[in-house]
């Protein structure tokens, strides 16, 4: 996925695909992790549910690929739980479940709470133009 996702082919994918590019926090190993970035709440986010996200405390340097387009800037962990339940939600509004990798009942009105139990951190994306 990540090789398809950084070649010119990226354009056949879904949009929301990119590659981000950030270095370990206690590692330094670098990391290249296909992810879904969705743009809610005039933010660029990233939902997670494994423990890479947590490279995020405090502020990273970050660099998001697609095909040829590279952006530099800054990913940011956001872990308040009502924080990133209400991002959530405005992604499942906006996107779909399906799209967030997310298994819903159909017809089942997925709640505020819920989204909390989900577990899911969120990295808020601050990109370069």
């Amino acid at each position: 996925m990540r090789r398809l996702l950084t070649s010119p082919l990226a354009g056949r994918m879904p949009a929301a695909m990119v590659v981000l590019g950030f270095t370990g926090r206690r590692s330094g190993r670098r990391f290249a992790i296909p992810v879904g970035m969705h743009e809610v709440t005039n933010a660029s986010v990233v939902f997670s549910e494994a423990s890479w996200h947590r490279n995020f405390t405090g502020g990273r340097a970050v660099t998001v690929t697609r095909g040829r387009d590279r952006r530099q800037g800054r990913g940011v962990l956001v872990d308040d739980p009502d924080v990133v339940a209400d991002a959530l939600g405005v992604a499942i509004d906006r996107f779909g479940a399906r799209n967030l990798a997310m298994r819903t009942t159909p017809g089942r009105q997925v709640t505020h709470d819920d989204l909390i139990r989900v577990g899911r951190g969120m990295v808020r994306l601050e990109l370069d133009d």
